[in-house]
């Protein structure tokens, strides 16, 4: 016995019992089906039924919560009238425009001119040979190509 491995005795074991287990369940005889419904429409019934129960049984309310604690002296609302008083002239609320500096002045007129300037594009000049010297030009240029130029399926091979 000292030649046979842990694992096929666990194994032999395993397969021992569930021999064990198949001759009882034989010899206790057939057990009864499950009741099934043969046709869908047996299938539909049932369920349709199943479905009325729960909605006929009556379901519990949920407890209501426990009522707030009442707030310490709340004092009542104040009345506010609707019409202004006297005092609320609008001549008394005329703002007053201040005085910029010459500094903010300045500021204010470089900040409305940003949108008016327009940048300059810069222009492709050289040759063919010196834009295509670096290898970052080189596949900008091959990008470009693929962009602008002809679809793929219009191209010659």
């Amino acid at each position: 016995m000292e030649g046979i491995d842990e694992r096929i005795i666990f194994l032999i074991l395993f397969v021992v019992i569930g021999a064990i287990k198949w001759v009882i369940e034989k010899v206790k005889g057939p057990q009864e089906p499950h009741d099934v419904s043969e046709t869908l429409e047996e299938m539909y019934e049932d369920f349709r039924e199943e479905i009325r129960q729960r909605q006929t049984q009556v379901e519990q309310p949920a407890p209501a919560p426990p009522p707030l604690p009442q707030a310490a002296a709340v004092p009542p609302p104040v009345h506010v009238p609707s019409t202004p008083p006297a005092s609320a002239n609008p001549e008394n609320f005329k703002v007053k425009k201040t005085q910029l500096s010459a500094e903010e002045q300045a500021a204010i007129e470089r900040f409305q001119n940003l949108g008016r300037k327009k940048r300059k594009r810069g222009k492709a000049t050289g040759s063919v040979r010196d834009m295509l010297a670096s290898p970052d030009s080189a596949r900008k240029a091959v990008i470009l190509k693929e962009i602008l130029g002809e679809p793929r399926s219009m191209q010659r091979i």
